[in-house]
């Protein structure tokens, strides 16, 4: 008898039995499931693929696979499939030069991702498609596109169109400031410049969202040292803290670390990061920041001692628009949306460590250079 030289399968030989179920699994997978012969003609058709094309197992089988392809697609997919069987792959993904698109018994078009794969038994090339319908994930992709571009319309109107009323809402409150003499009236009018400061930081913080989003963070990298940083943070946000009666402390760091950096944005991260300390320490309390070399990094601190954070909300204390959702009372929480983008951007990351009624200590690590 001639020697079989068969594939060696280390799970020992299939039974008929395991066959048997193996086919099972595969006639009911949610997905299409289709084979083809050389000739391109359908030699399985499972109950996946009834239900998404729309054709019985007995009206498919033995016809050509064209009839579910668009007709647009047939001459390139027939040459495509060609190709790939002739190839060393013996599979891959369908779509890499566009989307999949099929075409159910009604004539519905609808898109697709499929894979492919081949077989060569005897000099007979055998193919299986493995295909999932994706109209419903297209259609909500579709719909959320459209809400971000509504979004997007919205903000470009707020930020044009509101921008110069503010402009010169702040500045009238300003000059009555200095006019007035009525300490109640004075009280007003600070009261204005105040919800219009307010106003002017939620339009600017929504633009840098969505340049965040847009991956088009601009950055003016710089040689920085980092004490430098931490001295500009002290002085940029020295006045909040004492407005809050908190002391704010810099436990500085070891001389001549240095990291690229854009400052004027790092700047930013610390304001956001003691801004957010600030809303959650009571009067009396003390936000350190600081920093220290951690290998090839330095890692920067920022640390109080005030309310804290429960352990199931840290996992979102970062996303956009959670601190608004979680207390109500604190702005939109788009602060820590923005420092992580901001980080990031950086080639570095950001994350915080808390608990309720022990305070709150975010940190953030950068590459240092030489």
């Amino acid at each position: 008898m001639p020697h079989r030289d068969d594939h060696h399968d280390s799970r020992g030989p299939q039974t008929g039995a395991q066959l048997s179920a193996a086919d099972d699994i595969l006639a009911i997978c949610a997905d299409a499931i289709i084979s083809m012969d050389a000739s391109h003609c359908i030699t399985r058709f499972n109950r996946g693929a009834e239900e998404i094309f729309g054709y019985t197992d007995e009206e498919a089988l033995g016809q050509g696979i064209e009839m579910l392809i668009p007709e647009r697609f047939r001459s390139p997919h027939h040459a495509q499939v060609e190709a790939f069987g002739r190839g060393a792959v013996v599979a891959r993904r369908m779509g890499e030069r566009g989307q999949i698109w099929g075409v159910r018994k009604s004539g519905e078009e609808f898109p697709a991702e499929a894979s492919i794969s081949h077989t060569n038994t005897g000099g007979n090339v055998m193919y299986t498609v493995v295909l999932r319908d994706v109209t419903e994930r297209a259609r909500l992709y579709a719909e959320a596109q459209a809400a971000i571009n509504a979004r997007d319309d919205v903000l470009a109107v707020v930020s044009h169109d509101l921008g110069n009323p503010l402009a010169s809402i702040r500045l009238g409150a300003t000059v009555l400031l200095r006019s007035l003499e009525d300490e109640e009236l004075k009280r007003h009018a600070e009261n204005i410049r105040t919800a219009v400061d307010q106003m002017q930081r939620l339009i600017q913080d929504l633009l840098e969202v969505k340049r965040i989003e847009s991956g088009f963070v601009s950055l003016e990298k710089d040689r920085i040292s980092v004490a430098r940083l931490l001295s500009r943070a002290m002085r940029a946000n020295g006045d909040i803290t004492q407005d809050r009666q908190l002391s704010l402390c810099n436990t500085g760091c070891e001389p001549d670390v240095f990291v690229y950096s854009d400052p004027e944005r790092l700047g930013q991260v610390f304001s956001n990061l003691i801004g957010n300390a600030v809303k959650f320490t009571p009067p009396g309390g003390v936000i350190e920041i600081g920093a220290a070399p951690s290998g090839s990094t330095v890692v920067f601190v920022v640390r109080d001692n005030g309310s804290g954070i429960p352990a199931e909300h840290l996992p979102h204390v970062f996303d956009r628009f959670w601190q608004a959702r979680r207390t109500g009372r604190h702005g939109v929480g788009l602060g820590l949306a923005i420092v992580k983008g901001i980080v990031e951007a950086h080639g570095g990351n950001v994350w915080v460590e808390s608990e309720s009624g022990a305070g709150s200590t975010f940190r953030f690590q950068l590459p240092v250079i030489g």
